[in-house]
């Protein structure tokens, strides 16, 4: 009995071991079902934005309250301000008045005593009246007193010599602060009517008597109202402890703190608005702080906080029911959701698990008692399974016949990849052959191109030669006095066809340089007006032959243009000759205009050259402007065509103008003339230019 007790206890803690090891290896993951999901996001989408509104709408009715009070407490402050000044002004002004009574001015002092005793009596505003001579030594005073010299109060200096004025300074005979009022007293001493000076009347008030103002504002509002002065300490108070005592206010919140405060509002006049939050003794105030520079003083009413922000208690209750009612609503909500929505879907969820794991026999959840569109969702997956089941079995029998179509199509396949592997052969040895004729195709260019340069260069020596000898022959018969014209001609007839020659191998010398890429720009200085004049002389004879006018109008320039100055002239030749050439009994106008630019480039002035050409000529349909610009290729292109020239003039133009990196641009029509633009940049060595003077005609 005990070996049998012993074995069942080591088999029950061997098990427990390999439970624990287990759970060790793979401890278990908490994954809420998908209905818990839907309760849960269900209440956190319908009480989190719920609570973010209420959060909004506290923080919106705290800022509305805070705001409020800031307004009322500014209100009262400058509401105060103006009642202040306006009392003081009024003392000034009752003050002004009774320096100027005749009582006061008269030499009586009988009359005098009894009219300050009289005025004290019925005006209680001032705590008294007295009459001070100009070396400061009280003479006469309402109430009774010891007669002292005050010649240390500055208001009082100020009146003795001519101005009215008070300060804020401890009373004669009490540690108190008064305002002390002093007025200059005139009167006419010498009978002669001039007014002088004789005495200065004292009139000063009690700060408490300001008191009354305060008192007025804090009945009406759950706050206190108070000034300070200059030196942050309590000036006039509701509580005439206080007023007396002066405490020093910066213990509680610094002067400097007050300063720098944002100021709401400045209603002019030195006076400035600020608002603060300070703590005192443990509790908040928000207050408002009217600064005054011409009192020197700084009015305040204040508010606790704890009562401004009462009324947001009511809201945060009602707001704090509203969330638990909603709170119930939504749990409700919720639950409801999870048992006739989350449920059914999660059940069919898990027989689509098994739907995927081969399992076609799982308990689908009853559609009866279920919502409408969960009830067709199984009906519709049922369906679903049914045609998966048989989809399943016809699987089964396609995949019996399924290895023989693999093995006919693998053979069809290995066919296609003989015939694929001898096409990529085939197409190797084409792309070979290419590779060959594209070499043999840029040897033959290299060669054409180098036979072009050279028989162009061995051409050009005995054609300079022949023109050379064709001018000494002119020149020959010339001096001969009986010269004959056969001889004339025949000598000039050889210029024209060796310059015409010339031409020609110098335009297709030119034209293979630039298919080589060999031609270079040489940027040097010259003479506009020189070039033009030069390119109209070697076209006037064309010009003339054809009876045609040319039109030169250019800009006034009185500097060097810095730029290629043969290609520029080959362009303006080639341009003229072609309009010569197909321009008969016409005009041909030429513009030439510089146009500076704004930017500065060593020292010189960048420039845009435009060369415009028009002539009156056959013109050029729009059809064959793509041939102009090709080279050996004419518009007419008959064996028989009026024209001479290869088709490289206008391919040479181009390429010279792109080459300076410039523009060329046609307008054409066929009989109504053609008209070129070319603009390049240049280099200006000064700035001296006229807008298009008048035209000169050649």
């Amino acid at each position: 009995m005990l070996g049998h007790i012993t074995s069942t206890s080591f088999d029950a803690l061997t098990c427990d071991l390999v439970i624990k090891k287990a759970l060790l290896n793979h401890p278990p993951q908490f994954r809420p079902s998908f209905s818990n999901k839907v309760l849960l996001y269900g209440l956190l989408f319908t009480l989190l934005p719920i609570l973010v509104a209420g959060i909004l709408i506290i923080r919106n009715e705290r800022i509305r309250l805070l705001d409020e009070t800031k307004r009322e407490l500014n209100l009262i402050t400058q509401a105060m301000t103006l009642e202040i000044l306006t009392d003081i002004d009024e003392l000034q002004h009752d003050a002004s008045l009774i320096a100027k009574l005749p009582d006061v001015q008269s030499d009586d002092e009988d009359a005098k005593q009894k009219f300050l005793n009289t005025h004290l009596t019925h005006h209680q505003r001032y705590g008294q009246l007295a009459i001070i001579d100009l070396d400061g030594q009280i003479q006469i005073t309402a109430k009774s007193q010891e007669p002292i010299n005050i010649m240390h109060i500055e208001s009082y200096r100020k009146a003795a010599n001519g101005e009215q004025a008070w300060v804020i300074a401890p009373a004669l005979f009490k540690d108190i602060l008064v305002l002390h009022m002093h007025t200059p007293i005139y009167a006419d001493t010498d009978g002669d009517g001039e007014r002088k000076q004789v005495s200065v009347l004292g009139s000063p008030t009690p700060l408490g008597n300001f008191s009354g103002i305060l008192n007025t504002y804090s009945r009406n509002m759950p706050g206190s109202t108070f000034i300070l002065g200059d030196d942050n300490r309590i000036l006039i108070h509701e509580d005439p402890d206080l007023r007396e005592s002066r405490p020093d206010y910066n213990q509680v919140i610094d002067t400097a703190e007050i300063e720098n405060a944002p100021a709401a509002f400045d209603i002019g006049e030195g006076v400035t608005t600020r608002n603060l939050i300070y703590e005192k003794n443990g509790e908040f105030f928000i207050a408002s702080f009217n600064t005054v520079e011409s009192l020197g003083w700084t009015i305040v009413a204040q508010k606790r906080l704890s009562v401004v922000l009462h009324p947001l208690k009511k809201t945060q209750a009602i707001g704090l029911i509203s969330l638990s009612l909603l709170t119930i609503l939504s749990i409700l909500a919720a639950l409801y959701v999870r048992k006739w929505v989350a449920k059914p879907i999660e059940n069919l969820s898990s027989v689509a698990s098994q739907l995927e794991l081969g399992h076609y026999n799982g308990q689908l959840p009853e559609d009866k008692n279920q919502i409408t569109e969960i009830s067709r969702l199984i009906q519709s997956f049922s369906r679903m399974r049914a045609a998966i089941t048989d989809r399943e079995k016809q699987l089964q029998n396609f995949s019996a016949s399924l290895e023989t179509q693999v093995a006919e199509r693998t053979a069809e396949l290995q066919m296609m990849n003989s015939d694929l592997a001898t096409e990529i052969q085939e197409h190797k040895k084409t792309a070979a052959d290419l590779e060959i004729s594209r070499d043999e195709a840029q040897a033959a260019n290299k060669a054409k191109d180098m036979f072009l340069a050279r028989m162009s260069h061995e051409l050009r020596t005995p054609l300079n030669a022949i023109i050379g000898y064709s001018e000494l022959i002119e020149e020959s018969v010339d001096a001969d006095n009986n010269p004959s014209k056969e001889s004339v001609g025949d000598a000039v007839s050889i210029q024209r066809a060796g310059r015409h020659l010339l031409e020609i191998i110098n335009n297709v010398l030119n034209y293979s340089k630039i298919q080589a890429g060999r031609l270079s720009i040489v940027n040097e200085g010259f003479d506009l007006d020189r070039l033009v004049a030069s390119a109209l002389l070697a076209v006037k004879p064309m010009a003339e032959k054809n009876h045609n006018t040319i039109t030169v109008t250019k800009s006034k320039y009185s500097g060097l243009i810095f730029s290629d100055e043969l290609k520029l002239r080959q362009i303006l030749i080639n341009l003229l000759s072609n309009a010569a050439k197909f321009t008969q009994d016409g005009k041909i106008d030429v513009q030439i205009t510089i146009q500076p630019f704004a930017e500065i480039n060593d020292g010189r002035q960048s420039a845009c050259l435009i060369m415009q050409i028009s002539d009156t000529g056959i013109g050029i349909p729009e059809s064959a402007w793509h041939k102009l610009f090709k080279p050996f290729s004419q518009v007419d292109e008959s064996y028989n065509r009026q024209s001479e020239g290869t088709g490289l003039g206008l391919v040479l133009t181009k390429s010279f103008t792109e080459l300076l990196d410039g523009s060329i641009s046609l307008k054409s029509e066929y009989g109504s003339g053609t008209q070129f633009v070319v603009k390049i940049p240049v280099e200006l060595e000064e700035v001296l230019i006229e807008r298009m003077p008048t035209p000169a005609v050649f």
